[in-house]
């Protein structure tokens, strides 16, 4: 999904904000059937005195009726160039050499597998990280050479690169080192061998394992760096780069203990950071992979930015039933196999509900994108016209009715649920939490009654639900069944698992379900959970400062030629340039610890192809030209953000 930014005039006749705290709901519309009429008086007897704002009342008082915390899109800024700008894209000499680089990269097989040991130093498929430290040391002297590095955990790399302004909070670059597994069965379906970095240069692929996740962010955060120093660049802010290495399996040895560090090191910002930051927080900002890139929507054709600004809850649950065994020959109405199956074909009738909130970027999202759209029709614009025949953004229209829906709250329900059902996966999970049954075990042979039956379930949770919720629902369903076959259950609850590094549930009663056993025994486990991380403000000076650098790195098309942008195209339909839009992530990163560095914090992969790159899956590959764009684009941020922002 992707958006447009605010116009600057007001097409809804509403009075602007004046300050002020915001009334409860039901003052507000009170206040509205009195001072409206007021305000209209004032501005048609006397126009000069600014109508309501005259009054300097707040908003809501004369638009609660119409406005009830409807969420407005952030404020598009100017492009910005930096002090030097560098189009490494445009050098086939630079392509081939970063091609080099990142097929290098790709050739180091610094695989993670889910039962690697906690301790590094026991784990013997850590040890190609020790290559890999080589290779970056020697792939980018001059940044080695200006650069702080430390080793955490023995893997994870901390990098700090000082600044000589200490007023100013640190900027943090993250990318991580590993890569998910190739599986033995797929690696003849792979068009090059998996790790083999191979570089067709007729198409400008590189391809293998991490060319696209994360090897393209962390190769290119490096490029950028070294390409800094070689301009003589010496940053005022200090720019640290932190790089973990066990992501792909939670990020517990790597990020888990690099926070540790960065905390230790930078957690007391009292003395520090008057560089217009917002919060006590040490780091001014985070920017690691993720969100949904750059693109282009197909209803209306609208050039879109879409980094995301926070990330769904995390929570994996375990069923297990136990019961008495017996042989086949005479079993009872339903194995303990029936019933763990009557539990799960239960969750899958009964999904989460979608939601628009606006705890949820989304929602803002949207919204962005019916003012685009709008725009455009009033424009004289393509895309939607009203009958419902306009060309799909993904898998649904976002027509005249749904965007008169998302701008009444009393509607976000019908919204969220036509959403849900028309869009795409990624589209629908956006809003709504996620159930997957992943694994089930029970039996071990077939004249033998299964003794126990249990089933593995993962929850990606909402940005405005909670682990807690999602427990209690599924609880709820369990419970159903376990009373129909007279199982006892019991819950070991989130309490000690709603945390990152938990690896034991806590125990919490649970009511009795009945009768003591004689179906047997029901167990619902909290195995891990985290919570949704906190949603960073997408109207803060630093999201301002994202937003630019894309916007002149990644031009709309109706940009064209500007900013020493060197896309091409006709333009778009409005002749709109980028549009930058908050977004979520459905899945995790490393980033999901990070909430107590920084307030902004921002998953985006600053790429035109992340989309089509095949990560953690056959064929994963990576566009040079749009690897380069990547490293354009830090090398662009580092120099905007150099100073107060």
């Amino acid at each position: 999904m992707s958006v447009a930014g605010r116009r600057s005039h007001n097409h809804n006749g509403r009075c602007p904000t004046a300050g002020g705290a915001r009334p409860q709901a039901w003052v507000a519309r009170r206040l509205a059937f009195v001072v409206l009429p007021l305000c209209l008086g004032l501005t048609f007897w006397l126009p000069n005195i600014g109508g309501c704002q005259a009054l300097n009342l707040p908003r809501d008082a004369a638009a609660a009726v119409v406005d009830d915390e409807v969420p407005k899109c952030p404020v598009q800024p100017p492009a910005r160039a930096p002090s030097v700008v560098w189009q490494p894209e445009t050098n086939s000499t630079w392509l081939d050499e970063s091609a080099a680089r990142l097929g290098a990269a790709v050739r180091i097989r610094t695989v993670s597998y889910d039962d690697m040991d906690l301790d590094p130093t026991r784990e013997e498929r850590f040890k190609p990280l020790v290559d890999f430290h080589a290779f970056l040391a020697e792939t980018f002297p001059l940044f080695h050479s200006v650069a702080n590095l430390t080793k955490v955990n023995t893997y994870g790399l901390l990098y700090e690169w000082t600044g000589s302004d200490p007023s100013l909070k640190p900027a943090l670059y993250q990318g991580h080192q590993d890569v998910v597994p190739v599986p033995e069965d797929t690696v003849s379906r792979w068009s090059h061998e998996p790790f083999s970095g191979e570089y067709d240069r007729e198409t400008g692929l590189v391809w293998g394992r991490g060319s696209s996740d994360d090897k393209n962010m962390l190769i290119s955060i490096f490029e950028a760096f070294e390409q800094l120093q070689s301009e003589g660049f010496r940053p005022r802010r200090t720019i640290l780069l932190s790089s973990g290495f066990d992501e792909e399996i939670g990020g517990q040895r790597g990020a888990g203990t690099l926070l540790v560090e960065m905390l230790r090191r930078y957690g007391n910002s009292g003395e520090r950071g008057n560089g217009n930051s917002t919060t006590d927080k040490p780091l001014e900002f985070i920017i690691d992979e993720g969100g949904l890139g750059i693109g282009t929507t197909q209803q209306g054709r609208l050039d879109v930015a879409l980094p995301a600004v926070g990330e769904k809850g995390y929570a994996d649950m375990r069923i297990d039933i136990e019961t008495e065994g017996g042989h086949s020959s005479i079993p009872p109405d339903h194995t303990a196999i029936g019933m763990l199956s009557e539990m799960l074909v239960d969750l899958e009738k009964n999904p989460f509900e979608p939601s628009l909130s606006t705890r949820n970027p989304v929602l803002t999202h949207l919204i962005c994108l019916a003012d685009a759209l709008d725009e455009q029709e009033l424009r004289g614009g393509g895309g939607a016209d009203g009958d419902d025949q306009a060309e799909t953004y993904e898998g649904f229209v976002l027509d005249r009715a749904l965007r008169k829906q998302l701008r009444r709250p009393d509607q976000w329900p019908q919204a969220a649920r036509r959403i849900a059902k028309d869009g795409t996966r990624t589209e629908r999970f956006v809003i709504q939490t996620s159930q997957a049954i992943d694994v089930i075990t029970g039996g071990v042979k077939a004249n033998a009654l299964p003794e126990s039956a249990s089933a593995t379930i993962n929850y990606r949770v909402s940005v405005d639900a909670t682990v807690q919720q999602v427990v209690d629902k599924v609880e709820g369903l369990v419970a159903r069944v376990a009373r129909r076959h007279n199982l006892e259950l019991s819950v070991d609850g989130p309490e000690k698992a709603n945390s990152s590094d938990a690896s034991e549930p806590a125990r919490r009663d649970a009511p009795s379900e009945g009768k003591q056993a004689s179906g047997g025994k029901v167990k619902l486990t909290v195995i891990q959970s985290t919570e949704p991380t906190p949603v960073s403000p997408v109207t803060s000076s630093q999201f301002g400062m994202l937003a630019s650098t894309i916007r002149h790195v990644f031009p709309g098309r109706g940009q064209e030629g500007q900013n020493g942008a060197d896309e091409k195209g006709k333009g778009n339909a409005t002749g709109s340039d980028r549009i930058v839009t908050p977004g979520v992530m459905a899945g995790n990163t490393d980033l999901r610890r990070y909430s107590d560095l920084s307030t902004n914090i921002w998953r985006f992969h600053p790429n035109t192809f992340m989309m089509n790159s095949g990560k953690h899956t056959v064929d994963e590959r990576m566009d040079i030209r749009a690897h380069a764009k990547t490293t354009r684009f830090i090398h662009a941020l580092v120099r905007n953000t150099d100073g107060p922002i």
